[in-house]
């Protein structure tokens, strides 16, 4: 099969469309220590690194009939075969490989061919905050 390499309209994604390096991570919020100066209660541990294809979209544009309480900034596009965790919207999120964070807000197997893993992540910054 042929390849037709950065279009985002196709199920199935090829290995040079991976050019993104994600750190899927769960987000756990500690409880409050009385002994801390800080207020740090939030970590992060690294439950997978996976390569992925990115495409940024407008936050004013509708994606693909989803409709979420927030913008979506990114769509990220793994590999069926390569996330071998369950994604919990809730609890987990992205880091790039520069740092910042994404928070996971739908995820869609698209056409429902078991091939191609959608992420809709919106950009958030340096901190994970939790979410309410």
């Amino acid at each position: 099969m042929r390849c037709n390499y950065k279009t985002f309209t196709k199920i199935k994604l090829c290995p040079t469309d991976l050019d993104h390096l994600l750190s899927i991570g769960q987000r756990t919020i500690n409880g409050d220590h009385p002994d801390d100066t800080a207020q740090d209660i939030t970590s992060v541990t690294t439950l997978a690194q996976i390569y992925a294809a990115c495409e940024t979209v407008k936050p004013t544009r509708p994606v693909q009939l989803l409709n979420t309480n927030t913008d979506i900034s990114h769509m990220f596009y793994v590999r069926f075969a390569d996330l071998f965790i369950e994604i919990d919207v809730t609890q987990h999120l992205i880091t790039d490989e520069a740092g910042i964070l994404y928070r996971i807000e739908a995820v869609e197997d698209l056409g429902e061919y078991h091939e191609t893993i959608a992420l809709y992540c919106k950009k958030g910054g340096d901190i994970p905050e939790s979410r309410s």
